[in-house]
């Protein structure tokens, strides 16, 4: 059996991101006002209507593929979870992890949100190992495809309008905060971020039954 898959590996892995995660919430205790993700304007940033919506229409169309994915691994349950986690965290760790890496600074603040960017990930393994006991062998692939998927919803709900134009919120100086974007007007940087995910749910879908 491959190393990366073997149980001494996996039961290690599984450790180290405990551990790491632990780490980054104590740092975010000790110095709550660095974190927007503890601020108001953060939630009233994550709340303006057309992310809402957006959110509760892939939730809805991630949990109903869950049978017709041909992974077992992934039920109704996982897909609500993992929804939910990736709407909080993503917006937030993208902005910061491009904020920190723009600025060509390492501190905790980016180390957290560097962590906190495969919460999502680290969730659906711990959902399955809680339930089944094991550690799932698809803990690899889960990292690659939540990584992705993360990173393309913490883009999509970033987006905004300025006098510019479409705009990613996190370039700008007083991210996050609430605004009055015009979906209309970002319905084509909208599709194009939504196209990946589609087709990789479809593809499942497809496979299941042809």
């Amino acid at each position: 059996m491959n190393f990366l898959y073997s149980d001494i590996f996996m039961q290690t892995y599984f450790t180290l991101w405990v551990v790491l995660l632990l780490i980054a919430i104590s740092i975010v205790k000790k110095d709550q006002k660095e974190y927007e993700l503890l601020h108001k304007n953060y939630w009233q940033f994550l709340f303006e209507p057309w992310k809402v919506i957006t959110f509760l229409i892939a939730t809805f169309f991630i949990t109903i593929v869950a049978p017709y994915s041909g992974d077992p691994t992934w039920d109704y349950a996982n897909s609500i979870i993992i929804s939910i986690l990736t709407y909080v965290f993503a917006p937030w760790t993208v902005g910061v992890i491009y904020r920190g890496f723009k600025r060509k600074k390492f501190n905790s603040k980016l180390f957290t949100a560097i962590v906190f960017f495969f919460i999502p990930c680290w969730a659906y393994d711990a959902y399955i190992y809680f339930k089944d006991g094991y550690y799932p062998v698809t803990w690899f692939t889960n990292v690659i495809i939540s990584s992705g998927i993360v990173l393309t919803a913490g883009l999509f709900w970033n987006l905004c309008r300025t006098d510019k134009g479409t705009e990613f919120a996190f370039r700008l100086g007083d991210w996050p905060v609430r605004s009055r974007s015009s979906v209309r007007k970002m319905l084509v940087p909208m599709l194009i971020l939504m196209f990946p995910v589609v087709y990789a749910t479809g593809w499942f879908v497809y496979n299941y039954f042809w």
